[in-house]
């Protein structure tokens, strides 16, 4: 099961939003008071042609909305890869820009995969979702109102 896009925060545009302060990009760490299931001696991320493997710690990377046009949206994007790699760069840093364009802050989720197998992709996109839930004010996006892609498996969400 290939899990390819994440859920969509979706909202109405607002005058709390008109001028946010977010950075063009920002990584925030999934677990940072330590993460379910660590297994230590995994060896270190492999990084190769826009590629990301053997990840052992999960992120997410901000990436803030056109400055001229924020609108109070958000999407989490889960690049897919067979749950072998992350095609981190195409289904994950050109979504996110292309979406920026449209007003939309991305969050691309950098997750676990074969070395934990199961639930732990699952837990770290649930993990995803309530952070930036949680951090909504943070960056300027509506917590409320949820879509979700068709490409997303049914679980996951």
């Amino acid at each position: 099961m290939k899990l390819v896009a994440g859920a969509v925060l979706a909202g109405a545009v607002d005058a709390a939003f008109a001028a946010p302060q977010i950075p063009a990009t920002a990584t925030i760490p999934l677990w940072p008071e330590g993460m379910p299931d660590a297994k230590p001696g995994l060896g270190p991320e492999h990084v190769d042609d826009g590629r990301v493997s053997n990840v052992s710690e999960p992120t997410l990377t901000v990436y803030g909305p056109a400055v001229d046009r924020p609108n109070g949206t958000a999407v989490i994007i889960c690049p897919g890869g067979g749950y072998v790699r992350l095609s981190t760069a195409r289904e994950g840093e050109q979504y996110a820009a292309w979406l920026g364009t449209l007003g939309i802050t991305s969050f691309v989720l950098k997750y676990r995969m074969q070395e934990f197998g199961h639930p732990a992709p699952l837990r770290d996109v649930l993990r995803a979702v309530r952070l930036v839930r949680s951090q909504a004010a943070r960056y300027h996006i509506r917590p409320r109102t949820w879509t979700r892609s068709a490409r997303v498996p049914t679980s996951s969400c």
